[in-house]
């Protein structure tokens, strides 16, 4: 275990100087891919000003109402933005220059003292990835080294035939691990990492406008699926709904000395309702204390208070004028008569 968490320490300090060294490599690429981003977001924020201005003025040419003074403020703020966005432009184009210079740039360095052509930052993080392959490299031999020795050692205290087996694989395994698989296990690497990677350099993006997706409200699935309450009213010839005053006709106040059409029919219904409504109220409070018929969708009214006895309202009026009937479903009252 000790050897495994020196292994480790190790690993931690190779990886904090390989961080430094690449660091000081790439970092004159840094600064100008930091200058060149920085363009690029100046570029497209001038760009998105100048269609919003745009926008604008096409508005106030649509609108009568706007005034001379008003529709030359958006068109000169037009005129600024596109001025705006050729400057971008050519920043961001200047910085696109400056950094691809910069990676094809061959100059004449002193390498054991020997006179050599190379670009600048293709070379120098070549140089540093290389030497980090080699530290690697010697890692990977002395954990395989280190190993070894352990399994030799384990091998001579195992004297059980179970572990027959299984130090034979690993010896076996450890065996394969010799030089030319750590080096194409590097290689590998490189493949994906390193110097042999796809490169993807920058290069000058024109502006495009994003598109975003509007999601319409108010819409909701039709094949939803689900339980929905509401609220069922039942109105049967047994449970009379609640009965209301009506308003008296102008009609009524006047009365008729020959003894026709003295009476009309409001005041009939009218006093017949009020009656009505305050028998319910009686009924009701009856009801109450009897406890609520339970409710089912699946019953029909007659199954669904089947077991509770028929409510019936009676009430009594005096008719207070004589009354002639003037259509066919009416019919003629007397004085006095209840």
């Amino acid at each position: 275990m000790e050897i495994l968490e020196e292994a480790d320490s190790i690993s931690v300090q190779h990886i904090r100087v390989k961080d430094r060294l690449v660091d000081e490599a790439q970092r004159k690429w840094k600064k100008l891919h930091e200058k060149l981003e920085a363009s690029k977001k100046a570029y497209y924020n001038a760009c998105r000003q100048e269609k919003s201005a745009l926008v604008h003025l096409n508005n106030t040419q649509a609108d009568p109402a706007l005034s001379r003074d008003g529709a030359k403020k958006f068109r000169d703020r037009l005129e600024k933005c596109r001025e705006d966005v050729q400057k971008c432009k050519l920043f961001y184009e200047k910085n696109i220059e400056e950094i691809t210079h910069y990676r094809q740039i061959a100059v004449k360095v002193i390498s054991h003292k020997v006179f050599r052509e190379r670009t600048p930052y293709i070379e120098e993080m070549t140089f540093e990835f290389e030497k980090c392959q080699a530290i690697e490299m010697k890692r990977s031999k002395f954990i395989i080294e280190m190993l070894s020795a352990t399994q030799k050692v384990l091998v001579d205290l195992a004297c059980d035939n179970r572990f027959t087996q299984l130090h034979g694989n690993l010896e076996n395994v450890l065996r394969s691990c010799d030089e030319s698989a750590l080096a194409a296990d590097l290689q590998a690497w490189s493949a994906l990492n390193g110097k042999d990677a796809c490169t993807e350099w920058p290069a000058f993006e024109e502006y495009t406008e994003s598109l975003r997706a509007i999601a319409k409200k108010g819409h909701s699935n039709s094949t939803a699926t689900g339980v929905i309450l509401t609220k069922q009213i039942i109105k049967t010839d047994d449970m009379p709904g609640p009965a209301t005053v009506a308003a008296p006709n102008s009609d009524c106040g006047k009365s008729n000395d020959s003894g026709t059409n003295s009476m009309t029919g409001v005041h009939k219904n009218d006093l017949h309702k009020v009656k009505v409504r305050s028998t319910q109220q009686n009924t009701d409070g009856q009801q109450e204390n009897r406890g609520s018929p339970p409710l089912s969708i699946a019953t029909l009214d007659s199954a669904r208070y089947s077991g509770y006895e028929e409510l019936r309202t009676k009430c009594t009026a005096t008719v207070l004028y004589n009354y002639s009937p003037n259509e066919s479903d009416e019919i003629p009252l007397q004085k006095g008569t209840v």
